[in-house]
């Protein structure tokens, strides 16, 4: 069982942060921060991935899995990363006689961004005029034991329902 979750999530979903959801497709899913110590214990960045994925298209989200799938000129698809920080307690230290985890995961969604002087779109100029920005994200910080560490897909699954929500909120089902 997972020691404890943090009561409150923080977000950054806002119904004008929220609109910077609207239209946007397909999403390509990054998973980082899985470090080899957290793999030992169960966690695969490959499995997260693939969770991510599922759940973005059971939800009627477009996915795409490589980048050049995308049939957008963008050098960069538009991406949800899926971010999982961990730091190993030290027993001796913590005063815990077992080992923990505090694991941090954050989902964000990135996309190109103009400034708001900028008034040319040609593709060309959107490439090379623009940066790679959070436009939406939540996070969350759990502390557990390290017989839980696979447990965290449930919560990454958690927080990705979170954006699901909010995409869907801008982008209903036809």
């Amino acid at each position: 069982m997972l020691l404890l979750n943090a009561p409150a999530f923080a977000f950054n979903d806002t119904p004008e942060n929220r609109k910077t959801l609207q239209g946007v497709a397909p999403v390509y899913v990054v998973v980082k921060g899985i470090t080899p110590e957290l793999e030992q214990n169960g966690m695969s960045a490959d499995q997260l991935k693939t969770d991510v994925e599922l759940q973005l298209r059971e939800a009627g989200i477009n996915v795409i899995t490589t980048v050049e799938e995308r049939e957008s000129p963008e050098p960069f698809p538009v991406g949800l990363y899926v971010r999982v920080n961990a730091l190993k307690s030290d027993p001796l230290k913590s005063g815990f006689d077992i080992d923990y985890y505090a694991i941090s995961i954050d989902v964000e969604l990135a996309q190109r961004c103009l400034p708001l002087s900028e008034k040319n779109i040609d593709p060309s100029y959107v490439a090379s005029h623009s940066a790679l920005a959070c436009t939406w994200s939540i996070n969350n910080i759990y502390l557990a034991g390290k017989e839980r560490i696979p447990a965290i897909r449930d919560c990454v699954q958690e927080l990705v329902g979170h954006f699901i929500k909010a995409y869907l909120s801008v982008n209903p089902k036809r």
